[in-house]
């Protein structure tokens, strides 16, 4: 299922009532980016490590980022 769906999705539960089924979706979409996520940075680490690449800024993530996306 793309993601795009499953928002799709989880505002339909959410506008109908079905809030456990839109609580798990929302966690099962936020896992899916934190994966995403991890596998990007995992890349771009080996990159630096093995073939000796410049770190990307846009791939470096602050603190100050991730407090304001949890909250």
């Amino acid at each position: 299922m793309k993601i795009e769906e499953s928002v799709e999705d989880l505002i339909d539960n959410i506008t109908s009532g079905n809030l456990n089924k839109a609580e798990d979706m929302f966690s099962s979409i936020l896992q899916h980016k934190q994966i995403e996520a991890l596998d990007a940075q995992r890349v771009s680490v080996a990159g630096q490590i093995f073939n000796g690449e410049v770190p990307d800024a846009d791939m470096e993530i602050s603190d100050e980022e991730i407090s304001a996306e949890i909250e």
